[in-house]
């Protein structure tokens, strides 16, 4: 069913309840599993729905309660804390963190959540893109707040290794998304023109893209190849993969100055 678009389906064949409990299910399966498959399933078929032009008032209201529970998750596991780069976080919380990273990269692809990525309720709740930073920021710590694991049947070193790298995951997925964020919000981005000035507002558009930007690549040459952080070899070599395989990344960003 879910390889199958649902404009296919003539929509007078279609009742409302069944469409909403074929998004719930979707929703369900998409904040559940962390498989790449399953994700890639959950979003192609997402794809299908939001093509279904005639019932774009179902699946507007479908994928804001997608984007409100994946806030809400998102919140949760963090769960208020301050200064969430040097925070002591427990192995399912930096399970449920990579998780959540990698549902907001899948949802980028097909979606513009830079709005998203920076609601923080008037002030009353950290927005997404100050999470996923504070995330990415733990990379520069080699991880050192989370050695104090240990079980009976392991030995530590070995568990040590394990969390290094379920954390490393973690840093890659927020920097995907980050710079996700930053390509999106650069596209949209007001452009110079000979013939016109940048109103007030546009100007300022322009100035909170850059100040991100500035902060993603800050974050990108420090790990790469900076000497301020005790950063591991597999961050930094996921960062040298994301330059390689995103030559093209500087190309948005010419524009912002």
């Amino acid at each position: 069913m879910w390889g199958v678009s649902a404009s296919f389906f003539p929509e007078a064949y279609i009742s409302t309840k069944a469409y909403n409990g074929l998004w719930d299910d979707i929703i369900k399966q998409f904040m559940s599993h962390t498989s790449v498959t399953v994700l890639s399933h959950a979003i192609t078929a997402i794809r299908y729905l939001i093509d279904a032009t005639s019932l774009s008032n179902a699946n507007s209201t479908k994928i804001l309660e997608l984007e409100d529970e994946l806030a809400r998750a998102l919140r949760d596991t963090v769960g208020g804390r301050d200064e969430i780069e040097v925070a002591t976080l427990a192995e399912d919380e930096v399970l449920a963190l990579g998780a959540h990273c990698s549902r907001i990269g899948v949802l980028f692809g097909v979606r513009n959540l830079t709005a998203w990525m920076e609601e923080d309720e008037s002030g009353k709740q950290s927005c997404a893109w100050d999470i996923v930073s504070a995330v990415v920021e733990r990379g520069r710590l080699g991880y050192k707040e989370e050695e104090g694991v240990s079980c009976f049947f392991f030995d530590r070193s070995f568990l040590v290794r394990v969390l290094t790298v379920v954390i490393e995951q973690m840093v890659e997925q927020a920097l995907h998304v980050l710079a996700l964020h930053v390509i999106w919000k650069t596209k949209d981005m007001p452009r110079t023109q000979s013939t016109k000035e940048f109103t007030p507002d546009e100007e300022k558009v322009r100035d909170i893209v850059k100040q991100q930007r500035d902060s993603l690549l800050e974050k990108l040459v420090e790990f790469a190849i900076g000497t301020q952080s005790n950063t591991t070899e597999g961050v930094k070599h996921a960062v040298s993969v994301f330059f390689f395989f995103k030559n093209d990344f500087y190309f948005y960003f010419w524009d912002v100055g």
